[in-house]
């Protein structure tokens, strides 16, 4: 079995759905352009497998048994109707299977899980939750580069140094904030909106100037107690501005909701305070801040992509995807700067309507509002839409 082939073809798996395994037509530019550098033989055999129809018996047949037997089956049958060598056969039939997981019913009965629920999917971390996590640790870099200077001029006394450390803290939020709606304006081709932008600022200067100065004012009281209660202190304090900035981005990513999103950045400025305080003794303080706000990036963008229900996977090319989540909120396409998802120029460069579909879920099911056609459609899971010069495909959890 060709393991960079198997890598590959995971790779699109986790970017388009499994269910892209059962369609060639839509495999089949994925496959050309990950794929350049395997063997064309290897290529086409496992081409000729997915076209064949093979992904649905692997799919039905899921336990390691059935699997193991049917393996071989269909490498025989792939091989008479392509007069392919048997070793590739094998190999495509092997890939397919090894990309198709089991289910954890089935795989209880092997003894291997309990026979309660599937297999938990563990989240990865995607090319969006990186760019949120280096954005915010950049963001709170440069809000502490700025803050010095300024902190310099500041007396040493107790009101001195809760002014100076709310200071710090706000201008650090302000950082994290601001970079990350220019992170998710980035990811989603979209245009500024000064007002989302000024909006995020308020939000992120107001937070971490409170937590900021919190923080100091219980230091002034915990310093006395024991070094271990200012270190669990100072933690905590990180958390809470965590928390501030996920409330925050709530009001900017889609379908993001507020309680989720506090909870995630709760959680990232713990494991990151305690990332910073420990830095701090080391050779690379310097490197706390952007440690602080590279962990609430991540836990944000990670928690958000984990826990959604159903999303929108935007195709812009054959190697370029965006997600953006389903919710309450519907998902805006259009030209105007205010749209979820913008639209670019068509052929000849015309503009497109300023909204030019809205997809929302009404009922539990996901609608599609196509304004161009004037129509609305009920959309399944992987459904795929064509929008302009955009194709959209619809996923959902259950």
């Amino acid at each position: 079995m060709n393991t960079n082939l198997l890598n590959i073809v995971k790779r699109i798996v986790a970017e388009q759905g499994e269910a892209v395994l059962g369609d060639p037509a839509r495999l089949k530019p994925f496959i050309k352009s990950y794929a350049q550098t395997v063997p064309q033989d290897e290529r086409r055999a496992f081409g000729r497998c997915v076209e064949t129809g093979f992904y649905r018996r692997v799919k039905a047949a899921s336990t390691a048994e059935e699997r193991r037997r049917l393996k071989a089956e269909l490498a025989a049958q792939l091989q008479k109707a392509t007069e392919m060598n048997g070793a590739l056969c094998s190999g495509a039939v092997d890939v397919l299977d090894a990309a198709v997981p089991l289910t954890g019913s089935r795989l209880a009965q092997d003894g291997a899980l309990p026979a309660s629920g599937q297999i938990p999917a563990i989240p990865r971390i995607t090319k969006r939750t990186l760019i949120f996590a280096i954005a915010a640790g950049l963001g709170a870099f440069a809000g502490t580069l700025v803050s010095r200077p300024l902190m310099s001029g500041i007396t040493r006394d107790s009101l001195g140094l809760i002014i100076s450390i709310g200071l710090w803290a706000g201008l650090m939020g302000l950082g994290i904030s601001v970079a990350l709606i220019a992170a998710q304006t980035f990811y989603l081709k979209k245009k500024f909106v000064i007002g989302a932008v000024i909006k995020s600022a308020l939000i992120g200067i107001a937070v971490g100037a409170t937590i900021g100065a919190l923080a100091q004012f219980i230091y002034n009281f915990t310093q006395h107690i024991s070094p271990a209660i200012q270190v669990i202190s100072r933690v905590i304090c990180w958390g809470l501005l965590g928390w501030g900035l996920g409330w925050g981005v709530s009001f900017y990513v889609p379908n993001y909701p507020a309680k989720r999103a506090m909870l995630a950045g709760l959680a990232g400025g713990i494991i990151g305070g305690v990332l910073c305080v420990t830095l701090e003794t080391t050779a690379f303080s310097m490197l706390s801040e952007l440690m602080l706000g590279f962990v609430i990036g991540l836990a944000i963008s990670w928690v958000e992509e984990a826990l959604r229900e159903a999303w929108l996977t935007v195709i812009w090319g054959p190697k370029e995807t965006t997600t953006i989540s389903l919710g309450t909120k519907p998902v805006v396409f259009g030209s105007t700067a205010e749209a979820d998802v913008y639209l670019p120029p068509g052929r000849g460069d015309v503009k497109p309507p300023p909204v030019r579909a809205v997809v929302s879920i009404e009922n539990e099911q996901v609608v599609l509002e196509d304004r161009a056609a004037n129509r609305r459609s009920v959309l399944q899971n992987n459904s795929e839409i064509t929008l302009d010069r955009l194709r959209v495909i619809v996923n959902m959890k259950h």
